[in-house]
This record gives structure tokens, C-alpha cells and sequence, in this order.
């Protein structure tokens, strides 16, 4: 999904909202891979806070199989996910 920010920029006080699917079948992390059972759609919201600002938001829900510390059985852990950032394009990078 590409979506143009340069766009959402040049409509004022513009909002857009996006339904993305998140594709991957499994999360690593610490070279840990771990299953995922279930996964909603990604929601994505951009706001043009004028300026060359915009404000980017996302929130999604996984559930992981994740072995239990104790007896090893599988156990479903629901992760919700969501962030907000705001990005200045008239910023340099550095």
C-alpha cells in the first residue's frame, strides 16, 4: 500500500484513514520466533496538521502462541498495538 503524504498535505485540516492487512504468520524477537494465531487489520490515520506536519497513527491487535515459563504449554497472549507519531518535513535530516 503506497499512500502520498504530499497529498494529505495539500488538503486542509485533511484526514485520511486507511484498512491495511498485516501479512506475516509469525513475530521474532531476541531470535525467538513466535507463531501468530490471530491478526486484525491495521488502521492507519494521518491527519495534516498543517504547516508540512503530518500526524500518523496506527493500532492493530495480535495474538501470539507463546510457551508458558513454567510448564512449557502453548499459551495465547493477546498484544494490542498502537502509535502515534507526528513528522515535520521541514526538518533536515541529520
Amino acid at each position: 500500500m503506497l499512500i502520498s503524504l504530499s497529498e494529505i498535505m495539500n488538503l486542509p485540516a485533511g484526514i485520511q484513514k486507511r484498512t491495511a492487512v498485516y501479512e506475516p504468520d509469525t513475530f521474532v524477537r531476541l531470535g525467538v520466533t513466535y507463531p501468530i494465531l490471530e491478526k486484525e487489520k491495521v488502521e492507519l490515520t494521518i491527519e495534516n496538521l498543517g504547516g508540512r506536519k503530518v500526524k500518523i497513527g496506527v493500532e492493530t491487535k495480535v495474538v501470539l502462541s507463546v510457551p508458558c515459563d513454567n510448564c512449557l504449554a502453548e499459551q495465547k497472549v493477546e498484544i494490542p498495538i498502537s502509535s502515534e507519531v507526528e513528522v515535520d518535513f521541514n526538518q533536515s535530516v541529520e
